[in-house]
């Protein structure tokens, strides 16, 4: 007997092209999307961004339902939605109970900012005595249900990760236009060196900062790079970071491989970690190089 799929395996029946035509098919037919606003755990601060970006999102209020939003509204929608966009990681069983039921009420799951995506500086426990970093920060520690601290995407299927700490504002809008338009959403894969060299920035390897731009995924328009801050790599290496070669860099530079090792696994330390590995630089090096 043939089994009926029901709304919640959406997510796992569909592909993107599939659900982006459903997007664009209820955009002609002018009916409004409807979008949530969710977090795990996190600080809120890619919550925050959305909103602080105040003329992008009342213009972008214009286009959708906002059926959930915390911060804002205290009535929070319990129903289906064709997009959530989700902050935070998944450190403890709520999370994860969490993040599996609003993957379950959505077409469209978009995670935003390090944690989500990366897990950030909150999974650098994973890197250290767990039990002992929750004596050193709790009280009591029976209530915690913790878990090894990861991105939502090592639960669920995710739709769309948009890193950063926080993310950009300017790419979380367009993603978003594009999702109501139901276009393939823009997503850039260069490195935070591309969008230096569009802003005419001064290379600050070549003056002698340690800057992870050049095996950093791009979207931040160089904000920081741009002030004159080295980049950190909130946003993750990029698909082709070659970490070998770049790490030799730096120590050719006179940093420290301990020091380098820290930098890199701030914001990114899971993916980084996988990336060494899988390149052959050890991660747990504790020489200067």
């Amino acid at each position: 007997m043939e089994t009926k799929l029901g709304p919640e395996m959406m997510c796992h029946v569909f592909t993107m092209d599939e659900k982006l035509q459903r997007l664009r098919d209820k955009h002609a037919r002018g009916q409004r999307l409807k979008v949530g606003v969710f977090g795990i755990t996190g600080c809120a601060g890619c919550q925050l961004t959305i909103l602080f970006a105040k003329e992008k999102f009342l213009d972008f209020l214009k286009m959708v339902d906002m059926m959930a939003l915390p911060f804002i509204k205290e009535r929070n929608d319990k129903g289906k939605f064709d997009i959530i966009i989700l902050e935070g990681l998944v450190a403890s069983k709520e999370d994860k109970r969490r993040a599996e039921e609003l993957r379950a009420r959505c077409d469209v799951l978009m995670c935003i900012g390090a944690c989500a995506v990366h897990g950030c500086v909150p999974a650098m426990k994973n890197f250290m005595d767990n039990p002992e970093v929750e004596r050193a920060v709790y009280a009591k520690v029976d209530y915690l249900n913790s878990l090894q601290a990861t991105p939502v995407s090592k639960h669920v299927k995710v739709d769309i990760e948009l890193p950063g700490c926080p993310p950009d504002e300017n790419q979380i809008y367009a993603v978003l236009t594009d999702l109501v338009l139901g276009r393939p959403p823009r997503i850039t894969h260069n490195p935070v060196c591309v969008e230096c060299v569009k802003r005419e920035v001064d290379c600050l390897l070549v003056q002698g900062k340690p800057c992870l731009g050049p095996i950093t995924t791009g979207g931040c328009d160089a904000i920081c790079t741009a002030a004159g801050h080295e980049c950190m790599g909130c946003r993750g290496p990029t698909e082709d970071a070659n970490l070998t070669a770049f790490v030799d860099l730096l120590i050719e530079k006179g940093f420290k491989r301990q020091d380098i090792e820290k930098r890199l696994h701030t914001y990114a330390g899971l993916l980084v970690d996988e990336e060494e590995k899988a390149q052959g630089l050890k991660s747990d090096a504790k020489g200067d190089g």
